[in-house]
């Protein structure tokens, strides 16, 4: 349904309006498309991977807390420091692209001296995530275009290594060439997420 729903929506379809004598005839032209690439940055909230993989877990890859209980040291706050992703998509359709997308997201925190309060160590965590990507697009113009996307992957932590994906449940892109988007998902990207892209070849369809 979703790929039907995609290729019929994601036409820009340009319509002729023709006198012919008492009657009128319209006709509907689907322009060809020219097939693009895609290139992605983005800055993402935190979601369940964060909140799973880079909060809850311990220091104990490097024995943080026995450190602490022999260094007389208390622990901070864990900070997230973002989530960023980068992909690369081929678009042969309209409604369709294809790629590959690599996510990294972050949290870092440190201990303290009690009696000094000055910083002992800093311990920083990352999740990394190599995925393969599809994106369907419900609506392609020129200048505004709706998606959703899907990539299912690999997740990387200190850790361990498990099978993840991620979820564009709805996205927006403005622009032609140079664009920005924003997204609602879920995975490692984040809960939402902002960011810039460029097509290769936007040019060549705006032209049509």
């Amino acid at each position: 349904m979703l790929l039907v729903v995609g290729t019929l929506s994601a036409q820009r379809v340009t319509v002729q309006r023709e006198d012919i004598g008492d009657s009128i005839r319209i006709t509907r032209i689907i322009p060809k498309w020219t097939p693009q690439h895609d290139l992605r940055f983005s800055i993402g909230t935190p979601s369940e991977v964060v909140e799973y993989y880079l909060f809850d877990y311990p220091w104990s890859s490097s024995q943080f807390d026995k450190q602490m209980e022999i260094s007389d040291s208390y622990a901070g706050n864990r900070w997230f420091l973002g989530a960023y992703s980068l992909s690369y998509t081929y678009q042969p359709k309209r409604w369709f692209q294809f790629g590959g997308t690599v996510a990294v997201a972050a949290t870092t925190q440190s201990r303290f001296d009690n009696i000094t309060n000055t910083k002992v160590e800093t311990y920083n965590q990352y999740a990394v995530s190599i995925m393969p990507t599809m994106r369907f697009y419900y609506m392609n113009r020129e200048l505004v275009q709706l998606y959703s996307a899907v990539s299912l992957g690999v997740l990387i932590t200190h850790s361990n290594t498990a099978p993840y994906g991620d979820i564009t449940l709805l996205g927006c892109s403005v622009g032609r060439s140079l664009f920005g988007f924003a997204e609602i998902g879920t995975g490692v990207g984040g809960y939402s997420r902002i960011g810039i892209g460029y097509r290769f070849d936007a040019k060549k369809r705006s032209k049509k």
